[in-house]
């Protein structure tokens, strides 16, 4: 079967606030998908602004890079005006908790608004999870302290295609074995109504 790309996650609306000190939004997902891309809605406070874009499946303290998807994305941007900005391509996402945090370095705005569940669109089995901010920022950004914060979204996607899951095929040694094993039931119940 071929691969359908289709939305993962989309979180969009209108723009009330910005916030990218440290924050991590996050979603849920109990299917894979191959081919991902994902995009944050940023825009830069005047000049180029900077940051770094974390995937991990783990944060706060104790969270490492080996709970990182990739490598870091480095962020840069020049639009003062909120703009779909790439960090992640052609991911391959197995079921779980994936969160996407953004450090800034200079005056990298992401786009945020205060209506928890506007814009917001899933895939099956795709569940959209709270923000948080980070109180402080550690050395490694998704090791950092977090605040939830609740009624908030920050506008991002991910989209890719659904991994098909191919029919398994047996070894030659397990058909060996499954054809004794209906010979043998075969023989017996030869057997058994011949005795009859």
């Amino acid at each position: 079967m071929p691969v359908q790309a289709q939305t993962i996650i989309s979180v969009t609306g209108p723009n009330a606030f910005y916030a990218t000190t440290g924050v991590y939004t996050s979603w849920t997902q109990t299917g894979s998908f191959s081919g991902v891309t994902i995009q944050a809605y940023l825009y830069s406070g005047g000049g180029t602004a900077t940051g770094t874009a974390y995937l991990v499946t783990q944060v706060g303290p104790g969270a490492t890079s080996a709970q990182q998807i990739g490598a870091a994305a480095p962020i840069s941007v020049t639009s003062e005006t909120p703009v779909a900005t790439t960090l992640f391509t052609n991911l391959t996402l197995g079921p779980g908790t994936y969160y996407l945090v953004i450090s800034r370095t200079t005056d990298l705005r992401w786009s945020m608004n205060t209506t928890a569940q506007s814009g917001i669109v899933t895939a099956a089995g795709v569940t959209s999870n709270p923000i948080a901010f980070a109180a402080p920022v550690a050395g490694y950004p998704p090791a950092s302290t977090w605040v939830m914060k609740s009624g908030t979204s920050a506008f991002f996607s991910a989209a890719g295609g659904t991994v098909t899951t191919s029919v398994p095929v047996l070894s030659p040694a397990a058909m060996l074995a499954m054809a004794l094993m209906l010979l043998t039931s075969g023989l017996l119940l030869m057997r058994k109504y011949r005795l009859q």
